[in-house]
């Protein structure tokens, strides 16, 4: 199946801590981002980290999540919608990965001031291989 997918890249830091991180570089997850509705099980990004949804509630916020770093339970706006977590190099979240041939033109377009911010994605097999992809600064 192929589908059209939003890219986020949130560091591995947290309160000013980072996490797996030597002195030369700086280390991201890759996400995914999908507009898919969220649904109770899923995966998104709310207050730049992953927060998995616990239960759907009626209000301003209906999602119930645990935060993925601090294993808090709390409650998240509706205005996260959109921002669904489909694939990830986190290996915490349990979803498809990216393939490493993507991993490498990705850092390489990041590292030529073009990064990638969308894809066009084939996911079987819960390996995520880039169909097409769209550059901030494509010509």
């Amino acid at each position: 199946m192929n589908i059209k997918s939003r890219i986020e890249t949130l560091n591995f830091s947290y309160k000013n801590k980072f996490i797996n991180i030597d002195s030369q570089s700086i280390n991201y997850y890759i996400y995914f981002l999908s507009d898919e509705k969220i649904k109770i099980g899923d995966w998104f990004i709310a207050n730049q980290l992953p927060h998995r949804c616990l239960d759907i509630v009626p209000g301003d916020y209906p999602f119930k999540v645990i935060n993925s770093i601090t294993n808090e339970i709390g409650f998240q706006s509706k205005h996260w919608e959109g921002n669904k977590i489909i694939a990830t190099n986190n290996p915490n979240l349990n979803l498809p990965m990216p393939s490493c041939n993507f991993i490498q033109e990705f850092i390489k377009a990041k590292n030529e001031d073009n990064p990638i911010i969308e894809v066009i994605i084939n996911n079987d097999n819960n390996i995520l291989d880039v169909i097409s992809s769209k550059r901030l600064n494509a010509n």
